[in-house]
C-alpha cells in the first residue's frame, strides 16, 4: 500500500504560493502558476484537486497536492 503526504497551495490573485507547513520543500512567495507546477513537478509532488472556497475572496482556493512518503 502507498502511503502519501499531502501539500498545500493557496491560489492568490493569478498566482501560487506553497503552505509553508505542508510545502516546505518549494520556493518561498508567490509564483507563476506554470513555474510552480514544473517546481512542484520535479520535486515529486502531483496536483490532486483544487478546493474553491464560497466567497470571493482569491485566498480561499486552495490546490491539494500529494506524493509518496
Amino acid at each position: 500500500m502507498t502511503k502519501w503526504k499531502y501539500g498545500l497551495a493557496y491560489f492568490i490573485d493569478g498566482t501560487i504560493e506553497a503552505h509553508p507547513e505542508y510545502m516546505s520543500d518549494m520556493d518561498g512567495g508567490p509564483q507563476s502558476i506554470a513555474h510552480f507546477l514544473e517546481e512542484a513537478g520535479e520535486k515529486g509532488w502531483e496536483l490532486c484537486t483544487l478546493l474553491q472556497g464560497k466567497t470571493d475572496k482569491p485566498h480561499d482556493s486552495c490546490l491539494v497536492f500529494k506524493r509518496p512518503a
